[in-house]
Parts: structure tokens; sequence; C-alpha cells
């Protein structure tokens, strides 16, 4: 099992983003049966914090123990960001976005499940913007690895797709990172009051947009268009890790 695997089978079991770890072979399987025996309590309160685990045996992260990033729950306000760059030219903060319904998507360029979604998330743009509805993709990946998730290369993505929403460049990752956004696409949506209302996954097929069965984004939109509280409010977010530094 290569580390990117045994960093998602860790977030998935508990909610830690490693961030370039490596991890012992011969006690990664201790550490994962204890990972998922541990009772993860979030906070109530929408506020960030660190969790930072301790087991017998070393977790190295570029000589650093895995910690999680501050996350966004269910409930909370809209993380603020400023000043983040467009491939329209212009430059955004969460302030200058009054729809009904606000969706953030942390997206990128190369990663193969984004690509399996644009042509639904263009869709979902078009179907919903008259009903209040504004999707704002964010591309928070590290370029110096990832040359193709640069700004110049998301300005030819979105040409070449001929994008419908707004794609904004977060060269520093602090959105990403308030958000405790962890992988591509990764969607939230946000009230008229600008809390989080659902969190995860477009739908429940990211390679057949024929054989979808649960749409989750629409369905959480549709049920606040409608007045009504969100029914699954959160789902696991399958696709590529955001590529940190």
């Amino acid at each position: 099992m290569d580390v990117e695997a045994k960093e998602e089978l860790i977030l998935q079991a508990t909610g830690y983003k490693a961030k370039h770890t490596m991890l012992y072979v011969d006690c990664f399987s201790v550490v994962l049966a204890t990972l998922r025996t541990l009772a993860v309590t979030r906070e109530k309160e929408c506020t960030s914090f660190e969790k930072e685990l301790t087991i017998g045996c070393t977790l190295i992260s570029d000589g650093e123990k895995i910690m999680n990033t501050k996350q966004l729950h269910i409930n909370c306000s809209l993380s603020p960001f400023s000043g983040l760059p467009a491939v329209d030219g212009k430059n955004y903060s969460s302030n200058d976005f009054h729809s009904e319904i606000l969706v953030i998507v942390f997206s990128c360029n190369h990663c193969p499940y984004v690509q399996a979604y644009e042509e639904r998330m263009m869709a979902f743009q078009n179907e919903y913007a008259s009903k209040g509805v504004q999707l704002v993709a964010i591309n928070s990946n590290d370029e110096v690895n990832y040359p193709e998730d640069n700004f110049e290369s998301m300005v030819k993505r979105a040409k070449l797709r001929n994008f419908n929403f707004i794609y904004l460049r977060d060269e520093n990752q602090t959105v990403a990172e308030s958000f405790g956004a962890t992988h591509t696409p990764q969607f939230f949506v946000f009230d008229t009051a600008r809390k989080l209302c659902y969190s995860g996954k477009f739908d429940d097929n990211w390679k057949d947009a024929q054989a979808v069965k649960e749409h989750y984004l629409r369905d959480a939109v549709d049920a606040l268009l409608a007045g009504n509280e969100v029914n699954v409010k959160e789902t696991y977010s399958i696709g590529c890790t955001i590529k940190w530094r």
C-alpha cells in the first residue's frame, strides 16, 4: 500500500489529514486498527481546533506528528476569504457573493475526478443560477509539484471547457485550511445566512453520470430552496487529495 493510500485510510477513519505522511509499514496495520476504534467526537462549537494523536509507534510527516486541519462543521458560518484572483481577471472576496445559496467547491485542473464532474458542475450552475444559487470553484493545490494547477493553466482550462462558474486561486492554501477541505472535488453548501448546510460529494457515481442514484448536492440545494431542512448533511468526498505544500 502506498503512502497516499494510507493517508486516505487514516482520513476516512478519523478525519485526520496526513500531509506528505511517511508511515512505518510494520506498524501501519496497528495504527489503522487503533484509529478505527477511536471515538472521534466532533466539536459542537464552530471553532477551529487541533487533535494530536499519539500511538505506540511513530507517525512521521516531515518530522511532525499528524495534525488535522481546522474543520468547518454543519451550521458553522462561511469562513471568510478575500482577494482571491479569478480566471475572469477579477479578484473576489467571500462577501462579493450575494446569491440566496452559495456553493463552494474545492477543485483543480488535473484531478480525473474533477474532470469527470466538470460537465455536471456546469449543468448545475446553468440550471440553478436563475433560482438564486451560485457555484464558486477554488483551486488550492500546490503549483510547484503540480504545475498543471497553476493560475495560468486555470485560465486555459476555464476557456477550453467554457466554465460558467467563477474559478478562484487559493495560492497560499489558507482558504482550504479554513474550510478543512481535503479532496477535489469537495462541495460546501451555505444558506442565505451563510451557514453550512451540506458538505461532501456531488453525487454517488463519479464515473457515470447516467448511473447516479443519489444526487446529494442537488437534493441539499432543493431542500433549502423549498425552505426545508437538508436530509443528508454530510457525505465522504471521493476524489484526489488536495496537494499541500
